[in-house]
């Protein structure tokens, strides 16, 4: 990992056993200071990271039924309180329906699950069927699978979970006096909203209130990777996120097991172990997986430490590191998210977002501004750039992915070669295999490996289908590949040739052009993404929906969900070499209708497949099976699937059609009346934001207890909480309401919660739903979240930020092993001095760079990325009053022509003066390409044309004196007239500004041409980094870019208009005066002779 002190273990102490053994537990208290030495105050879970596990554990014993399954999550939730220790919240989130730019993800996942157990379950009947034809007794059949995909909102799995869980709040409050001086929400599946954005949202409101608490400590546990975005998100000083431990392979178990030496903690918690005895250690609670809390305040001080190069940008308004924090969120979209897949030349193991860093460096300085604005407002315009530059090296990550690939398959083919050698795997599969052999294969080479002998025992290695399907295991996978490789591709004849190498090196279902003469004519010729594109409504519709697409990201991210209806009704991004002049869409993404989410039954019949049509009410279930059905188009049988360039099944792009609402409706709709109370009841939405439990002796509820004994006042009408000084004590705001009747029950001494009604189907002891609650000792409150407030992207005044950690050498990041240690793009697009360590994100040392040189990829690692800004860019971007504007001619590219001859008359000898060149100054080159060198640096090359300086030195004319004539002109444009004459052009312009492009042509350290450029009359050249007409070459006098803009009328330079047009009379008067001097020089020389 890049930033390895952001990963903590986290120590706990663990659940005894009364007198040392039996299976008496010891009460816990959880009041005590925590061993992991960080204090806590709001404690967030959610709450589908935990559901999933401890529903079908992937070790362990696997509970009997449904109620076994919610005593199973209200056992982990006490672990977490237990490790965490939370001293005034605890937020309980179940995801409920999500935005429908959701639910294409969802769907995906859910028929996958459907169409893998069918599999499973076909292939065991197989099996079973040749077993007994062979005469071998088999066991009885396995019974029927439980069906992951009820975890969705609208089932009645989700309505016992919540009926569940309130007991069992109820339950701690009442026992357990760590949770008395607490307040709880809990947020169910009826609640529309995902559980981390629900959570989100709760801290982006309550930070906006007038006397909240900036110190306050969040932890949040969950296993979304984009939890880290959305923490960095909040802007609060002090948030962690908590999950359980992953490892990938020995070197990561190897590695962790040596920090943990290092830290002491393995000693600590070898300790803890210890006092509670080796018999307490085999409890479930006490055999859970390590957990790991990560520190978002030390990563927002690496942070800081890799973008300190840009810390303190030039731009006129607001410069601050936290809005730096959020253009860096908003970058990582282009590596894929929950609502958008990846740029295709974006992927994360290639290192896409150390290049988009490395850019985002390079050009930001010059954008006048950030990428992003308070309250998720992105600036298309500045997009607009990093685009261009992401486009700029597509066809370089398309050749390395190639050549990734190819030595991906040697690797393959040898460890195949090596295993058929051996014939077959040892007993036990790879398990028993030899260390060499270990070695060798990775994790997924291993678990194929096994797939592969496993199928070959049983004999069963049946063919695909002959359509594309989503299957699972290696030979499938390789089927696939085969068939994918198979399909021909076809090139044009004036295909360009960046063009036909990526149809060479993308046939294997990656992004593929059609190439033809006009750029803007191109399109996706992969069958897959050609289908997708022209069903689903073009290539504009598609460059459209991704750019609001990532604006509504960004706004979801930032102040909640900005549209319930909207998705990326696309399987695939489009190319970012295609995402030219975005700005064009700044009305799109800025019109937005919030609407209404899905009900929850409406969801289901949105993401389920007809294996799971048990989930929805019996009377819409004909709805996924008929053929008769008017949406039966919406639940396939087989999955089509694309592998769009994946190695692994689980990363193939599910390729199912997107569900029209309003045909879904209408067909669900006539059924409801047949519905029954409790299928009706699934079907509405909860009440307010979530449900709010306290102790009866907390303060809160003391100030707040009246609202329970009105009679009809706080019904439906909401208390606010502001009012009362308690809010501003215990920093919780937001509304009190009476809660639903089934929620409501006295604080009598006589009064009793009772036992859910299936809570007798728990076969198990069960310490939680055993007995009913007597007394009731918790209030409930129906909880609505204050008013919203802009996000704002600061840190809030009084917060005391975290300490400094970090050590020179935490500093110096280190390099990760991406794509498997093959060709990857994490050293493009940073400055000259990228490749040098301690420059980059990478830090690449020498050894490295040396390895890179040996093996040809020296001219690439930092080629890319390397040119001014805005020379990739499609549209001039200039930089007036603090914003770009933006011209809305839409440019043309022109073919480059040589420049014309120079038609100097040759030198004639002269035998007294001699001119000769000043001494050279030795002075170090940095090459894009990635190395150094000394070069002799001559500081009159970019000054004269050396053609232009022979034949001055050879007539006696002093250099110096007509350097001085000639700099009175600021640059020269050749262009040639009838085949002879040649025509000079020279502008008064003013160039002290940074990054300016002169008129005419530059000459590099070599004095060879390097940049020639076609300027239109009256072109400011006043402000930094603009962009003129014409070609820029590279360092070898290669054509890199052409340009072409059209004049910009009404635009002056320092002096006024008149002036320059004196100006350009003056410079042509000098020209003349020049050419006269010439001819007389050459003239008396040719007189003397």
């Amino acid at each position: 990992m890049g930033y390895p002190k952001i990963i903590q273990d986290v120590l706990e102490e663990r659940v005894q056993l009364a007198g040392g053994h039996g299976s008496v537990r010891v009460p816990f208290d959880a009041t005590g200071p925590n061993p992991s030495g960080l204090e806590v105050d709001n404690l967030y879970i959610d709450m589908n990271g935990i559901i999933h596990p401890c529903s079908h554990p992937e070790v362990g014993p696997h509970p009997k039924n449904e109620q076994e399954m919610y005593e199973n999550v209200c056992h982990y939730v006490d672990r977490l309180f237990r490790a965490v220790r939370p001293r005034k919240l605890l937020h309980l989130a179940v995801d409920g329906v999500a935005p429908r730019a959701k639910m294409n993800q969802q769907r995906s996942r859910r028929f996958r699950a459907a169409q893998e157990a069918r599999e499973r379950a076909g292939t065991e009947v197989k099996v079973r069927e040749e077993l007994e034809e062979q005469g071998v007794t088999v066991p009885p059949p396995s019974e029927k699978p439980w069906d992951s995909n009820v975890i969705t909102p609208g089932t009645n799995f989700m309505i016992e979970l919540s009926e569940y869980v309130r007991f069992y709040i109820r339950k701690r409050i009442a026992t357990d006096k760590a949770w008395k001086n607490i307040k709880v929400i809990f947020s169910d599946a009826s609640i529309p909203g995902e559980g981390e954005h629900k959570i989100m949202a709760h801290v982006r409101q309550q930070r906006g209130q007038e006397g909240y608490d900036p110190n306050l400590v969040h932890v949040l546990h969950g296993l979304d990777a984009d939890l880290i975005m959305l923490a960095l998100a909040t802007h609060e000083a002090h948030f962690y996120i908590l999950r359980e431990e992953v490892l990938f392979g020995r070197q990561s178990i190897e590695v962790t097991e040596r920090r943990r030496e290092e830290s002491g903690f393995s000693l600590k918690q070898k300790m803890l172990d210890e006092a509670v005895g080796a018999e307490a250690m085999e409890l479930p609670e006490n055999a859970n997986k390590p957990l790991q809390r990560l520190s978002v305040p030390i990563l927002r001080e690496y942070l800081a430490n890799e973008f300190m190069s840009v810390m303190n940008p030039p731009f006129k308004g607001e410069v601050s590191f936290e809005r730096l924090v959020d253009d860096i969120v908003f970058m990582c979209f282009f590596v894929g998210n929950d609502f958008l897949p990846h740029l295709p030349s974006l992927d994360i193991r290639d290192g896409a977002l150390d290049y988009l860093f490395n850019v985002y460096r390079r050009l930001l300085p010059g954008l006048g501004g950030y990428l992003t604005d308070h309250g998720g407002k992105v600036n298309l315009d500045r997009v607009d750039v990093i685009l261009a530059e992401v486009g700029s090296i597509e066809d370089y990550v398309f050749e390395m992915k190639h050549k990734n690939e190819e030595n991906e398959k040697s690797r393959r083919a040898y460890n195949k070669r090596n295993k058929i050698a051996g014939n077959k795997l040892p007993a036990g599969g790879i398990a028993n295999a030899p260390k060499e052999s270990f070695q060798q294969m990775g994790r997924a080479s291993r678990i194929m490996a096994e797939k592969d002998a496993a199928a070959a025992a049983s004999g069963d290695m049946a063919s695909s289908a002959d359509d594309v399907k989503l299957q699972k295991g290696y030979s499938a996978k390789e089927e696939l590949r085969k068939k994918l490789k198979a399909k021909s591709t076809s090139v044009e004849d004036n295909a360009k040739a960046a063009e036909k190498l990526k149809l060479q090196l993308l046939s294997n279902g990656s992004m593929e052009f059609a190439a033809v003469a006009n750029e803007e004519d191109r399109y996706y010729q992969d069958k897959c993404k050609a289908d997708d594109v022209k069903n689903h409504g073009g290539r504009e519709h598609l460059f459209r929906s991704y750019v609001v697409g990532l604006c509504w990201v960004m706004k979801y991210y930032y102040e909640g969900c900005p549209s319930w209806k909207w998705y990326f009704p696309f399987h695939y991004a489009p190319f970012a070499s295609d995402l030219r002049n975005i700005e064009r869409f700044q009305k799109d993404c800025e019109s937005f209708e919030l609407c209404e989410p899905f009900k929850p039954v409406e969801q289901l019949l949105a993401v389920l497949p007809e294996d799971s049509s048990h989930a929805v009410p019996k009377e819409a279930r004909w709805l996924m099976a008929d053929e008769e059905s008017p949406i039966i188009d919406f639940y396939p049988k087989d999955v089509p699937c694309d592998p769009n360039g994946k190695a692994m099944p689980w990363l193939w792009v599910v390729l199912l059609p997107f569900i029209n609402e309003e045909r879904l409706l209408a067909a669900l709709h006539p059924t409801m009346e047949k519905w029954t109370p409790k299928e009706l009841l699934c079907n509405s939405r909860g009440l307010d934001d979530g449900y709010v439990f306290l102790h009866k002796d907390h303060p809160f509820s003391k100030e707040t207890v009246f609202i329970l004994n009105s009679k009809d006042e706080y019904t439906r009408d909401k208390f606010c909480l502001a009012e009362k000084d308690i809010a501003r004590a215990f920093c919780f705001f937001g509304y009190f309401r009476k809660p639903l009747s089934h929620e409501m029950y006295s604080l009598d001494e006589d009064s009793i919660v009772p036992l859910p009604p299936t809570s007798n189907k728990i076969s198990r002891s069960s310490d939680i739903f055993s007995e009913p609650i007597e007394p009731n000792m918790a209030v409930c409150f129906a909880f609505t979240e204050p008013s919203m407030k802009r996000h704002k992207s600061e840190i809030l005044p009084g917060a005391v930020l975290h300490p400094s950690i970090l050590t020179d050498d935490d500093r110096r990041i280190r390099r990760p092993r991406l794509n498997r240690g093959g060709d990857t793009i994490a050293n493009l697009g940073g400055h000259n001095k990228s490749h040098q360590s301690g420059y980059g994100s990478m830090n690449i040392n020498s050894y490295e760079r040396d390895l890179a040189m040996k093996t040809g990829r020296g001219k690439q690692m930092n080629q890319a990325g390397t040119r001014s800004w805005g020379s990739m860019e499609p549209t001039p971007k200039r930089f007036n009053g603090g914003q770009f504007q933006v011209t809305p001619q839409v440019p043309t590219i022109q073919r480059w022509q040589p420049p014309p001859h120079h038609k100097f008359p040759p030198p004639p000898p002269h035998p007294s003066i001699i001119w000769q060149p000043p001494h050279p100054i030795n002075q170090t080159q940095q090459y894009s390409q990635g190395y150094q060198q000394q070069v002799q640096y001559n500081p009159y090359a970019n000054v004269f044309h050396q053609p232009a300086m022979g034949a001055l030195t050879g007539n006696g004319c002093n250099p110096t004196q007509q350097q001085q004539q000639w700099g009175q002109n600021s640059s020269y444009a050749y262009q040639q007239q009838n085949n002879a004459q040649q025509q000079h052009q020279g502008y008064t312009a003013n160039y002290n500004q940074p990054n300016q492009r002169q008129i005419g042509f530059a000459f590099n350290q070599q004095g060879q041409q390097r940049k020639a450029h076609q300027q239109q009359p009256q072109s400011n050249y006043n402000q930094p980094n603009q962009r003129q007409n014409g070609f820029a070459f590279n360092q070898q006098g290669q054509q890199r870019q052409a340009h072409q803009q059209q004049g910009q009328p009404n635009i002056s330079f320092h002096q006024p208009q008149q002036q320059s047009q004196q100006s350009q009379t003056g410079g042509r008067a000098n020209l003349t005066n020049l050419r006269a001097q010439l001819l007389s020089t050459l003239q008396n020389q040719r007189k003397g002779n």
